[in-house]
């Protein structure tokens, strides 16, 4: 649900984007912006219909839940327009091109420094940054991005100076491409629910913190791929994962068929809540 309510806001994010006046660079970031939404709002849609059938156990594919029908009309957003394994290679290669384009602006006198979508490039996750706070959990996410970055680059290098062609190294490095387009996806989906929570009422100020918190929790490889890079924010340091994971949780749960009914789901598809005694 986590997952669901940050691509619910990445979309009205993409929207404003498109409906407002835009340079070329807009454009392309928009594009690979689009690029990603569709191929990760389909993998998404799809498993939690598939964790939702598994949960009705046998029942799964009772006609009055209606997931048959619904898996059917979401299986078309998984090659709809281009598979999206390939389609999310374009946000990989957007960020090698915007690295390589930026570099070549910088004269040999000049300091590094990125711009635009690269600016977090410039920084370094603090050692003092704790993961219980956005503000821990993005430099976290832009460490995770960058030193994706730095492997498949690496890796690529490697392969073409061993003889491949720069188009058979990138297929051999493909999990690490791939896994780069991940990082970058989350990464801006992070940034967007963080300005989201900026900006909600105070009285939401919580409850879209701990939901963030558990999107965070959730992105593919995360935490386990950056505690196991060397990276360890204090949180983990001084705390058990899953104590934290559990009061996360603990204080979501209050809410939770709150959360459900925010999404205006019409009364009548839910043929079990009378069954069942309730939500609740």
């Amino acid at each position: 649900m986590a997952c669901l309510i940050a691509n619910d806001f990445l979309m009205h994010y993409l929207w404003d984007r498109v409906s407002t006046a835009r340079t070329p660079a807009d454009s392309e970031e928009i594009y690979i912006l689009s690029a990603g939404a569709k191929s990760y709002s389909g993998w998404l849609v799809n498993s939690a219909l598939q964790f939702a059938t598994e949960c009705c156990g046998a029942q799964g594919f009772r006609s009055t839940n209606r997931f048959a029908v619904m898996r059917a009309d979401c299986a078309s957003m998984l090659t709809g327009a281009g598979d999206n394994t390939v389609i999310v290679q374009q946000i990989s290669k957007y960020i090698l091109t915007l690295y390589m384009r930026q570099v070549r602006e910088m004269t040999s006198k000049d300091k590094i420094h990125f711009f635009g979508p690269l600016a977090h490039f410039n920084r370094q996750p603090k050692q003092t940054a704790r993961f219980d706070t956005l503000q821990g959990q993005q430099e976290l996410l832009q460490w995770r991005e960058r030193h994706l970055y730095e492997l498949l680059t690496t890796s690529i290098t490697n392969k073409a100076a061993e003889g491949m062609s720069r188009f058979d190294a990138w297929n051999a490095s493909l999990p690490l491409a791939l896994g780069l387009a991940s990082s970058w996806f989350d990464r801006v989906t992070h940034d967007v629910f963080t300005k989201a929570v900026q900006q909600a009422p105070d009285n939401l100020k919580g409850i879209l913190t701990d939901l963030c918190t558990l999107f965070c929790l959730s992105t593919d490889e995360f935490p386990a791929n950056s505690l196991n890079k060397g990276y360890k924010p204090p949180l983990f340091q001084t705390l058990e994962a899953h104590d934290f994971l559990d009061d996360v949780l603990n204080r979501v749960a209050p809410y939770s068929e709150q959360i459900v009914d925010s999404w205006g789901i019409p009364e009548k598809c839910f043929p079990q809540r009378d069954l069942l005694g309730g939500l609740n």
